[in-house]
């Protein structure tokens, strides 16, 4: 589960290994794949992610105990990740998966900035930020380079870890690192199990197989067509002979009788709350004593008999196991008592859960006592759809559209453009991590335009259609969910029955005590917003209380579907609505009231953004590409700025160029005074430079240059015309009258990318310039650089 929650983080296709006998099995057992357990088909369908196992990859004939020799060599791999710290000088000894796979692996030790704790030397967890950026395809962070190997292969390979297949010894000691709990697939807001656990099902073929076992155990006839309601017991024994309070000696397993206690409170529960009479039990555990499975028998539970049923000697040695494993969570299944710290119990106490819609208590040696019902709620677990409203039309309330079975996010649109399409960009990356459908509000009219050029939806610029089908996800826009008619300038009032009232989060720093106002956002969207904090642990820092920055995966266990983070609940209103509303944050539809200052928090830059390893960008911004209409559009001014002829099929090579100022007048180094702009000069030489190394490295000739900016003194476009360089002239072009206030920003846009631009040329510190750059980068494979102020 960590490995897929891994892969669709990174984009990278996940390959699951063989499961290879262990703990209760002998290695004659053999290995057996994860789809002859649990259904891959309807696993990727419902993720959306496809999901290999290396049975599709290579032919796998060996058994664990298969040693390759040098003259059959195996596959050697290109480095292997280890993820133990010192004093742990080499990874477990594979080498069963090894010699399964015919494989010849060398290990390197992860970067320290992947451990949960990179100052404790002995730290088991890694947090999946941390190695996303390290195993980030393309631009893996900078500090996951050049690292030492730590152990060669067993035939003598070096290999530094490999581009292609990152592999990993285990992938078991992951964390998002957000709760006090390092083990946190233990808690109910755990991402990995909300995102790919509840997906993980079995196969039709060994769920009915399973019925007929629990149909015969229970005496209920093979005629009748329900399996009636029953508790699930899950006792772990074995190696927990060990768990020991203080002062006792081994064994010391927690009696039958807290079982039974814990069994007979959940049944009365169910009875009493849900009107469902749970009178039978189905007990399954590790333990041979034949006293003990007596005084289960007198209690009148049953269990699963393998050796009357001959599970060994018609299916095979795994079966047994297997067929305890989905009797736990069948259908039928409406609670489970398990043992508390057995992941086995764990894993079966979610399925019945979240599957059955039951409850789950954990007995523990320590207390022998029962702990809490499971959470309810009255929505179910959030599925990706193809029709993620309840309506093909926009309605008057966007609470009338919103399905009851589905959760969504949204943020409003807060700074100048390009700030409100990377805040576009975390919403979606956000709706990824916590499986929400993110819901894009308008772009506001901000900075560059005035409140007149109206508010511009995001698939008037960028292909949506694309970009869902590109990252497999659903995303929405306001004007899908409700009507859309107002400007940033109309305060609805309180009685207008478009107007829909919500509970959000505000991401402000902690010394602020109002939320950066979204009335703009507000009044277009008709909506009355009060606003609570975000938790203290969902900031980057948080013992920082000035910090601007939060973590995602913070965010994420706020707003988990069902189970979010115990902290994020009971929170104080931080600031009451416009008509006095006093609302939590919604649960179905979690808002905030801007998503820009959000990072993995695996570097040390905050605004990560910036980093070619930034994992939004790479999984979402890559793939936020323009609309056809308008690239046409750009196309025909930037062949007319060129002097290229309409005829001419292709514009040629060229490399585009942004120049801030405005605001940028007050960067200023210590002592000089406003404005302090980079001379055009510095820009002038950053093109020639690039353009040299474009001819001697690629011979491409790039000698056209294409300016943007945002300066309106004649004097600096007569500079930059001596130069022999262009730009799109919208005076003469008359882009305001013939298309609107917005045109003149957007055609500079996405003029900057087109398909002829091989390089870029910036200014540090702006976002507009950093997209494009990234942009000619990523979709031209061109190359970009940054002129600073400070150099």
């Amino acid at each position: 589960m960590q490995l897929i929650y891994l892969g669709i983080l990174t984009q990278r296709i996940p390959i699951l290994p063989p499961i290879i006998p262990a703990a209760h099995l002998s290695e004659h057992a053999g290995n057996i794949a994860f789809s002859d357990v649990f259904n891959l088909t309807t696993l990727r369908s419902s993720l959306r992610h496809p999901i290999l196992e290396w049975k599709d990859v290579k032919s796998l004939h060996a058994t664990s105990w298969t040693i390759p020799s040098r003259t059959t060599p195996p596959s050697t791999l290109s480095g292997t990740v280890q993820l133990k710290k010192p004093p742990y000088s080499k990874p477990p000894p594979p080498p069963f998966s090894e010699n399964v796979l015919k494989l010849d692996l060398s290990y390197t030790r992860v970067p320290d900035f992947a451990f949960l704790h990179p100052e404790k030397e002995d730290g088991l967890f890694i947090k999946f930020s941390g190695v996303a950026a390290a195993i980030q395809p393309k631009y893996p962070h900078p500090g996951a380079r050049g690292l030492p190997i730590m152990v060669e292969s067993r035939f003598g390979g070096r290999q530094e870890p490999d581009e292609q297949l990152a592999c990993f010894d285990l992938m078991y000691y992951m964390s998002s690192g957000v709760g006090a709990n390092w083990f946190e697939f233990e808690d109910r807001w755990s991402p990995v199990w909300n995102l790919v656990g509840t997906r993980f099902e079995f196969t039709e073929g060994l769920r009915e197989l399973a019925g007929g076992y629990v149909r015969r155990a229970l005496g209920v006839g093979e005629g009748v067509q329900e399996i009636p309601p029953m508790i699930t017991v899950h006792i772990r024994r074995g190696d927990f002979e060990d768990h020991c309070k203080d002062g006792a000696k081994p064994p010391c397993f927690i009696p039958n009788s807290s079982f039974k206690k814990a069994v007979e409170d959940l049944q009365g529960r169910i009875l009493q709350t849900r009107n469902i009479n749970a009178s039978h039990v189905l007990v399954t555990s590790d333990e041979k004593d034949p006293s003990f499975w007596s005084e289960l028998n007198s209690y009148g539970w049953s269990h699963l008999n393998h050796t009357s049923e001959r599970t060994h000697e018609l299916y095979g040695e795994w079966y047994p196991v297997l067929l305890d494993v989905v009797t736990l969570s069948i259908d039928a299944a409406v609670g489970f008592v398990g043992t508390q710290g057995s992941t086995f119990s764990l894993i079966s106490a979610r399925r019945v859960e979240d599957w059955n819609k039951g409850e789950s208590v954990m007995s523990t040696w320590f207390l022998w006592n029962v702990g809490a019902p499971a959470a309810t709620t009255t929505l179910k677990q959030s599925q990706v759809k193809d029709a993620p409203l309840n309506f093909p039309y926009p309605t008057t309330r966007a609470k009338d559209n919103l399905r009851n079975d589905s959760y969504y996010v949204t943020a409003f649109s807060i700074g100048g453009f390009s700030n409100e399409l990377i805040g576009a960009m975390q919403l979606i990356y956000l709706g990824i991590l916590t499986q929400r459908i993110p819901i894009l509000p308008p772009i506001i009219p901000a900075a560059h335009v005035s409140e007149h050029a109206g508010n511009i939806a995001f698939s008037d610029i960028f292909n949506l259609t694309t970009l869902r089908s590109s990252l497999r996800y659903p995303i929405l826009e306001w004007k899908d969910v409700k009507s859309l008619h107002a400007k940033v300038m109309d305060n609805p009032l309180p009685d207008d029955p478009a107007l829909d009232s919500f509970g959000c989060w505000s991401t402000q720093k902690r010394t602020l005590v109002e939320t950066t106002s979204s009335t703009s956002s507000e009044n277009v969207l008709k909506l009355d917003l009060s606003y609570t904090r975000v938790p203290d642990f969902t900031f980057l820092h948080p013992e920082k209380e000035d910090g601007l920055f939060i973590k995602f995966s913070g965010v994420a266990a706020a707003i988990q579907p069902k189970y979010p983070h115990p902290g994020a609940r009971n929170l104080p209103i931080m600031v009451e609505s416009r008509f006095g509303g006093k609302s939590k944050p919604d649960e179905q539809l979690a808002c905030f009231d801007l998503m820009y200052y959000v990072s993995s928090g695996a570097g040390a830059n905050w605004f990560e953004f910036e980093d070619r390893w930034s994992p939004v960008w790479n999984l979402v911004g890559t793939r936020f590409g323009f609309n056809e209409g308008l690239r046409e559009l750009a196309r025909g001014y930037v062949g007319r700025a060129l002097g290229v002829g309409e005829g001419v099929q292709e514009i040629p090579p060229m490399i585009t160029v942004h120049i801030r100022r405005g605001d940028f007048n007050n960067h200023c180094k210590d002592g000089a005074k406003p404005p302090c702009f980079i001379p055009n000069s510095s820009f002038k030489k950053a093109v020639e430079d690039l353009q040299a190394r474009l001819l001697q490295t690629r011979n491409i000739n790039a000698s056209h240059v294409l300016v943007a900016s945002d300066e309106k003194d004649p004097a600096f476009w007569s500079e930059l015309n001596s130069y022999g360089w262009s730009h799109l002239n919208h005076t003469s072009e008359r882009t305001h009258e013939l298309y609107g206030e917005w045109y003149p920003v957007l055609l500079d846009i996405v003029a900057q990318s087109i398909d002829a631009a091989v390089g870029f040329v910036g200014t540090q510190g702006s976002t507009f310039s950093l997209i494009s750059a990234r942009r000619v980068e990523d979709w031209n494979k061109g190359e970009s650089v940054m002129v600073s102020y400070y150099d």
